[in-house]
């Protein structure tokens, strides 16, 4: 009377069909982050995913023709503005992670001036990032990624909130959103890439900002893109 320990439709060569989870989400950053051509297992490496998990991806953004591939099967070109957009349908900033929702009593332009200098591990992303390449409208709410909330809460003398949090600090468990982070203005903001998906995925005006910041992107590829 006791049913299969495993899903029977699901094996190995079953194929991908989100772009949920850390090791798709290595592989779009990637993708996105360094420019081709580049080979499967480069990718791989690149990314920190394994080879298994980076093919299947590629394989993945092949059939829905968001990379081009060569006969050897190497990526030649990649169309990362609509890559970005396809992993924001699946991204959920929250999944997996400690979000901490807080308030900053003097407002949300206060984050920057109290992380400027500091040298703890955080990285800036959402609109306050966005504003520091492509300006949109006045930032209500600020994201920081930062390996412990605690001491950015200090830092910052941030409260908890009696309705409405200004500022989302979020503890990751992994690396990704500091990887390629960009330091300006004594500060440290996540990767373009991590940010446009953090606004695309976001509510209210928040994808309006991702979609300004991918307009930036284009026009300034030299100055995200790594070499």
């Amino acid at each position: 009377q006791r049913g299969l320990d495993r899903d029977p439709w699901r094996s190995a060569e079953r194929p991908m069909s989100s772009l949920r989870g850390l090791p798709a989400a290595r592989v779009v950053r990637a993708l996105v982050d360094f420019p081709p051509p580049r080979g499967v297992r480069e990718v791989s490496e690149l990314a920190g995913a394994s080879l298994g998990s980076t093919a299947r991806t590629i394989d993945l953004l092949d059939r829905e023709a968001l990379i081009g591939r060569d006969e050897s099967g190497a990526i030649r070109s990649v169309d990362w503005p609509a890559l970005l957009e396809r992993w924001s349908n699946d991204y959920d900033p929250s999944r997996g992670r400690r979000v901490v929702g807080l308030l900053a009593p003097r407002g949300v332009e206060s984050v920057r001036n109290g992380l400027r200098g500091w040298r703890g591990r955080y990285a800036i992303s959402g609109s306050l990032a966005a504003a520091q390449w492509e300006p949109y409208a006045a930032t209500k709410l600020a994201i920081v990624y930062a390996a412990d909330a605690e001491k950015v809460q200090s830092r910052l003398k941030l409260v908890d909130p009696p309705s409405i949090a200004n500022v989302l600090v979020i503890e990751p468990g992994d690396d990704l959103p500091f990887e390629r982070k960009i330091a300006q203005d004594d500060l440290c903001f996540a990767a373009p890439s991590q940010v446009v998906v953090d606004l695309l995925s976001g509510t209210g005006r928040n994808p309006e900002e991702g979609n300004a910041l991918i307009g930036w992107m284009k026009a300034h590829e030299d100055a995200w893109r790594a070499k």
